[in-house]
């Protein structure tokens, strides 16, 4: 039986980075694409907003909202499944927050940056095996950039400690979130070593929590079930109404090989990163005995993650 409780539930992860400073400046510092000179060194935290992610979702969006001494925000969510409103979503939230900030009286040069940093528990980009992804408003074409908001959105099923190249607390965060969970037994010993991975792995201990701590984060997953399979059923009732019209099962059927080719694709591109086969296969959908067959390529780039 397991000691610990998951990291990404509501509870878990707002007793580790709503109430830990420190761990959550280690965590920002760590994710986000910040410059050597703009290093967050404090933070103050302010009231959180949880926003469904879906039109009659419940809140399974958890969320920290944070100043640090330079006056930025931050907003650090963890998203436990998508929809095609995902986006929006995000590019809404850390919108208002900028425009927020203006009161009356208030000149354009007061406002301060916006970040956003979004831990999703699902995938949401199928034409690459990329896990971090950086947004900006940026001219097409060119490298000129219009300050103010920026996104980083991270896919953790698609996270793999694979190259050197990885911040070495990029890498101990994100395993974190992807190794640790409710169905451990023990911790891997080299992130124990990491002093403010290990504080933030103490606060999972079980018995830190309360049996009323604990009911709630058992209704937490509840209500994940709950929302994945409504999502699920939603899907279903629009393919079959779809499906009905002749027009609209065609578009089906050709979106959906586009799909499957773009999957296949996918998982060379994986393959030839030297990913697992297993996790691949989870990753794309495909069964492991066509990604089996998916020539290989060894001169393929590596894919390059933050820096």
């Amino acid at each position: 039986m397991s000691c610990y409780l998951d990291p990404k539930a509501d509870i878990t992860f707002k007793r580790v980075f709503a109430q830990r400073k420190d761990l959550c400046i280690s965590l920002l510092n760590a994710l986000l694409p910040l410059a050597p000179d703009a290093q967050i060194v404090s933070i103050e935290y302010l009231p959180s907003e949880v926003l469904p992610f879906y039109d009659g979702g419940k809140n399974t969006v958890a969320d920290i909202r944070c100043t640090d001494q330079h006056d930025r925000q931050f907003i650090v969510e963890m998203q436990m499944a998508w929809t095609s409103a995902f986006m929006q979503r995000i590019v809404f939230s850390a919108s208002r927050a900028y425009v927020n900030q203006l009161k009356a009286g208030d000149d354009y040069p007061d406002l301060k940056p916006v970040y956003l940093l979004t831990l999703l528990n699902t995938t949401y980009l199928s034409d690459t095996p990329d896990a971090f992804h950086d947004y900006q408003i940026c001219e097409n074409g060119t490298n000129h950039v219009i300050e103010g908001v920026r996104w980083a959105v991270v896919e953790l099923p698609k996270f793999r400690p694979s190259t050197s190249a990885q911040k070495r607390y990029f890498t101990f965060w994100l395993r974190y979130f992807t190794e640790i969970t409710d169905k451990i037994e023990t911790v891997p010993a080299d992130l124990l070593e990491i002093p403010e991975i290990r504080d933030a792995i103490e606060s999972l201990e079980i018995g830190a929590y309360s049996p009323a701590e604990r009911a709630t984060y058992e209704n937490y997953w509840d209500n994940v079930r709950y929302e994945r399979t409504l999502m699920r059923g939603k899907f279903t009732e629009g393919k079959i109404e779809g499906i009905a019209e002749g027009e609209a099962k065609g578009k089906i059927e050709g979106e959906a090989k586009g799909i499957t080719e773009t999957n296949r694709r996918n998982a060379l591109a994986m393959k030839n990163k030297g990913y697992p086969l297993p996790d691949i296969a989870e990753i794309t959908g495909l069964p492991l005995s066509e990604i089996e067959k998916l020539a290989q390529n060894p001169s393929e780039q590596k894919s390059e993650l933050p820096h």
